[in-house]
């Protein structure tokens, strides 16, 4: 607030920089987690919550899949499985491109058939935030149709999902937010595409409708790029030691 800035602007704090050298506890700040941000920020990479710099236990399982729906005003038309097993990852999407109501219900059955396929101690199906857990169950609401041998989505997701992004929340500290475009690029991963996002692939899909069969492939790369994406922040983060936020200087 004003009477904090005010505060620091008079013990001459005036940059990220500099708060980034405060104590976490220094009472001219709201919060530690401003600090924190600051010291990632200045650092410019990510930086781990916790004392130590080894790499980071990301949950993992035998079969790991990755998980990326595409919509178009709020309806899916394609969903994407990156299937990763003894280090050999398959991109295997669900796409419908007709862009009816009937095209979604078609995507969501064959989406649900995929998800309760992976219903199995050894899979971890991985996406990023809760999304796709909303989104699903809207779907699910609007077309009468259910995950086959669960109650509702929810029940699937709480059983076999992993929220990459609500892990990374707990476990890291953050530059500029935890957006996968963000966060991605910290562990070395960069998309195809030159204007990758979820407004971009409405626009696109636009196209699609048009006629443009050109933009199908783009938005498919694009897709495979998200999940891509969420398997290269998990082998970084498991083999890239990070240091500590505490630890400052780093």
């Amino acid at each position: 607030d004003d009477a904090r800035r005010s505060a620091l602007a008079s013990s001459g704090i005036a940059s990220v920089a500099q708060v980034a050298d405060l104590a976490p506890t220094d009472d001219r700040v709201p919060s530690p987690a401003v600090v924190l941000q600051a010291r990632a920020r200045t650092a410019g990479q990510l930086l781990r919550k916790g004392r130590g710099n080894e790499p980071l236990p990301v949950p993992s399982s035998r079969t790991e899949i990755d998980f990326d729906i595409e919509t178009y005003n709020g309806e899916i038309y394609l969903a994407g499985f990156l299937i990763t097993t003894d280090g050999v990852s398959t991109f295997d999407p669900v796409v419908n491109w007709d862009g009816t109501r009937e095209a979604e219900a078609d995507v969501v059955a064959r989406m649900f058939a995929k998800l309760a396929s992976f219903s199995d101690a050894g899979i971890m199906v991985h996406h990023w935030t809760d999304y796709e857990r909303r989104t699903l169950t809207e779907a699910a609401r609007r077309h009468g149709q259910a995950i086959p041998g669960f109650a509702s989505v929810g029940d699937w997701f709480d059983a076999y999902a992993f929220d990459l992004c609500d892990w990374a929340r707990t476990m890291l500290v953050s530059p500029n937010g935890y957006s996968l475009k963000v966060i991605a690029p910290l562990c070395g991963f960069s998309w195809r595409d030159d204007d990758p996002g979820g407004r971009q692939s409405e626009v696109w899909f636009e196209h699609v409708l048009a006629g443009d069969e050109n933009m199908k492939q783009r938005l498919l790369a694009y897709n495979e790029d998200d999940v891509l994406a969420q398997l290269a922040i998990r082998r970084h983060l498991r083999s890239t030691p990070l240091p500590s936020v505490y630890d400052w200087p780093p």
